[in-house]
Parts: C-alpha cells; structure tokens; sequence
C-alpha cells in the first residue's frame, strides 16, 4: 500500500460531518471545495432551488465556472469532477453519490460504478446529433 504523508485522507460516513469538517478547513486555511460526479440532476430552470440534497442539506452545483474558486459566494455550492482540474486547492472533498456503491452482500467487496446514472446534458447534446446525422 503507498502512503501519502503529506496527505490529510479521511473516509466519512456521514456526508453532514464531512461538510463540517470541510467548512472549518475552508475557515481556518481556505480553498477548500467540494466535488462529486454527475449523481444529481442540475436544474437551470429553478436556479433558486438547490440541485442536491444530503442528508437535510441543500447545495448548488457551481453556478459559475470562470472565477468558482476565487468567488466567496461559492464556497458550499458543489463543482463537477470536470471543475477542479488545474485548480490549486487545500482540501478536495470527494462526495460520492448515489452513483457509486460498496457491494457487500455477494461477499465481493467491490465498488460499483452505475454507468450513465445521469446522462450530462453534453453527452445528450453529442448522442442527439449522433442519432440525426444517422
């Protein structure tokens, strides 16, 4: 198994404990962020209602992409995998959704990824016009 020494990993099990954490990290050294996969729907019909809710809390898929890191008005909406790269965080928090899963009960102790659990409206864009020009 590789150590990362440098490195402050933690697996939460409950996601209201991880929010905490994260936001007294983003308190005490900043640049801290939170990232998921495409699990929940985002809605630009409602933009006043919140795309994701966790255990009773209620969070916005990054509103903007241009500046989301520097933008304090950010700092608990949740930014897709595809918003991090490049940029310089302190803390990542990594919330895995509904997407992914441990199986357990057939004794494989596996993680399973549901492929297409949401389709991101990029990838209907490209297999709408895959379909047309068919």
């Amino acid at each position: 198994m590789k150590r990362f020494n440098n490195y402050d990993f933690r697996l939460f099990r409950s996601f209201t404990d991880m929010y905490e954490h994260m936001r007294e990290k983003e308190r005490t050294v900043g640049l801290c962020r939170l990232c998921g996969g495409y699990a929940w729907k985002w809605n630009k019909d409602t933009p006043d209602i919140p795309d994701i809710q966790i255990q009773n809390t209620s969070i916005w898929w990054n509103r903007q992409t241009s500046g989301w890191l520097r933008n304090p008005d950010t700092k608990e909406e949740m930014g897709s995998i595809y918003t991090l790269p490049g940029l310089d965080l302190n803390y990542a928090v990594v919330v895995m959704g509904p997407e992914l899963y441990y199986k357990t009960h057939d004794k494989t102790n596996r993680i399973i990824c549901i492929k297409n659990y949401i389709l991101h409206p990029v990838k209907r864009r490209t297999q709408k016009a895959k379909t047309r020009q068919k």
